[in-house]
C-alpha cells in the first residue's frame, strides 16, 4: 500500500454543495515539499449544466480540472492522489498548480472563479474568504521569514 503524499487538503467554498453537480477549489499541501497547490475538482454534471446554461454543445477551454463522480472528501483525496502518482499524465507537472503570486491570485483570478463557481455567494462572502486566505498566507510568510533568520 502506498503512503499518502498529501499533508493537508483545504476545500475553498461553502459547505452546502451539491456533491453530484458542483465544483470546488482545493488547496493541497504535500508532505515532501510543503508547497500549496491549487486544484479544481468538478463533477461531470457541472459540465453538462454549464453547456445547457450557455446553450452550447461544448465546454469552453479552462484551467485543467480533476473530474470526480461525487464531491466527497474521500473521493477528492483519492482522485488527487491518483493525479499525483500518474507520471504519464499530461497534467503531472505540478508547477502548473503551484500558486507563486498569492496576492495577485487571491485578489483577481480567485474572486472571479469563485463568483462563477459559487454564484450563490455574495461579493461580501467572497471578500471574507479571500481576506481570510490572505491572513493565513501572511502568517505563513511571517513564520517562514522568522525561520530563515
Amino acid at each position: 500500500m502506498k503512503t499518502s503524499r498529501i499533508k493537508d487538503i483545504t476545500i475553498i467554498g461553502p459547505s452546502n454543495i451539491d456533491i453530484f453537480n458542483d465544483c470546488l477549489d482545493i488547496y493541497v499541501t504535500l508532505k515532501d515539499d510543503e508547497l500549496v497547490y491549487d486544484f479544481t475538482v468538478i463533477t461531470p454534471q457541472v459540465l453538462i449544466s454549464e453547456m445547457e446554461r450557455k446553450k452550447q454543445k461544448f465546454v469552453e477551454p479552462q484551467k485543467p480540472a480533476i473530474i470526480v463522480q461525487e464531491l466527497t472528501p474521500a473521493v477528492i483525496k483519492e482522485a488527487i492522489e491518483a493525479h499525483l502518482t500518474d507520471e504519464n499524465s499530461e497534467d503531472y507537472d505540478l508547477e502548473d498548480y503551484h500558486d507563486y503570486d498569492t496576492d495577485n491570485y487571491y485578489s483577481k483570478d480567485y474572486w472571479f472563479k469563485s463568483y462563477y463557481a459559487n454564484n450563490h455567494l455574495t461579493r461580501r462572502d467572497l471578500d471574507l474568504i479571500i481576506n481570510r486566505r490572505r491572513k493565513i498566507q501572511a502568517e505563513k510568510d511571517k513564520d517562514w521569514e522568522e525561520e530563515e533568520d
